[in-house]
């Protein structure tokens, strides 16, 4: 009895562009959902550094908002002592809030249509990264002096 063996041999493991492809593959899988990780973290950042910037703006509003209330009270020319209250504020302030810094600056035009109205104006500015432009944030308020 004579056996013959066969010439085709066996295939055992996987070939080396198959083990590629399945890592290219692999790759594109995890990579994917990391980058929008990353993103998502980025825009959070970003979201969070604008509603500080946001309540900063309004607390510098609400200063001087008081500080004419306040000077009604008295009886003294609210729309003098805001715009003394907006001097006081400085040109420019530097604010660090969780490492970050924050620049605030008021101005105040009061020669408007109106005799007893001011618009107050306060920007807020700041750098999320050094490769990043600087955002900046404006906010504004007409004041009256009644």
């Amino acid at each position: 009895m004579k056996f013959y063996h066969s010439t085709v041999k066996r295939q055992n493991g996987f070939t080396l562009v198959e083990a590629l492809v399945a890592i290219v593959i692999l790759l594109i899988g995890v990579l994917g959902p990391l980058a929008l990780a990353v993103r998502g973290i980025t825009d959070g950042m970003y979201a969070r550094n604008q509603i500080v910037a946001n309540f900063l703006a309004v607390q510098g509003l609400e200063e001087v908002i008081n500080t004419r209330d306040s000077a009604l009270l008295v009886g003294r020319d609210p729309l003098d002592a805001a715009s003394e209250r907006v001097s006081a504020l400085g040109v420019s302030s530097k604010i660090i809030v969780s490492g970050l810094e924050f620049t605030r600056s008021a101005t105040i035009i009061t020669d408007l249509s109106r005799v007893d109205e001011a618009l107050v104006e306060m920007t807020v500015s700041w750098h999320d990264k050094a490769a990043l432009p600087e955002r900046t944030l404006v906010l504004s308020e007409r004041i009256y002096a009644e």
